[in-house]
């Protein structure tokens, strides 16, 4: 999966950075504003993924799901 200008991708797992800090909240939908990149709860629209093996561990994209609530898509927890 790579991410598009423009797109909205739904976070199904929080994302922890190792300096602490929960950038990317399960259950959110975040915008990406920069190619290959998603804009995290710090406003920053450059946080970029290295590898598509993350991006599909953390997220999905939110338009193949818009007729499903976003408890069916992540569950419980």
């Amino acid at each position: 999966m790579e991410l598009e200008v423009g797109k909205l991708y739904l976070c199904i797992k929080d994302v922890v950075m190792n300096i602490g800090g929960i950038r990317y909240h399960r259950g959110r939908c975040y915008k990406c504003e920069v190619t290959g990149c998603i804009t995290n709860e710090d406003g920053d629209a450059t946080h970029h993924w290295g590898s598509v093996e993350k991006i599909m561990e953390y997220f999905t994209e939110a338009q193949k799901h818009r007729s499903k609530t976003i408890k069916s898509i992540i569950g419980d927890g």
